[in-house]
């Protein structure tokens, strides 16, 4: 996946629907990540935004999954599930035990969170994650 510091062509679309955005947002487009300046991308949010740009391949491309996922509460719960499950399965394979539980309640209070159009109850997103 190509990493480009910039925002995805539909970010007004995004900005719209979910409101103001937390600066370190990315967004996957197809095969690019787009990111602000300077972001850090770690191998679990690398495999996060790696399983959308598979679920996009699936829908038929960007353009469409999009569409579906600004319009459709529930399917974007059921894309960010699966992301999320993703990223906190190598989270918990792949960090120190004392590091596991602040970055899987930090994961699961961004599932949780605005940005999704709160999709999520907190509660929901703990569990969904693992904590």
């Amino acid at each position: 996946m190509k990493v480009v510091e910039g925002k995805p062509p539909n970010y007004a679309e995004i900005v719209h629907t979910f409101g103001p955005l937390p600066a370190g947002a990315c967004f996957t487009w197809g095969d690019i990540l787009y990111t602000a300046k300077g972001a850090f991308i770690d191998p679990g949010l690398e495999l996060h935004e790696e399983t959308h740009r598979a679920q996009q391949a699936r829908a038929g491309g960007p353009e469409r999954w999009w569409a579906r996922y600004l319009a459709d509460p529930d399917f974007r719960r059921e894309q960010e599930v699966e992301a999320y499950r993703k990223q906190a399965a190598l989270y918990r394979v792949s960090l120190p035990r004392k590091m596991r539980r602040p970055i899987l309640n930090r994961i699961a209070k961004d599932l949780a969170s605005s940005l999704y159009g709160r999709i999520v109850t907190k509660a929901e997103a703990r569990e969904i994650v693992g904590v």
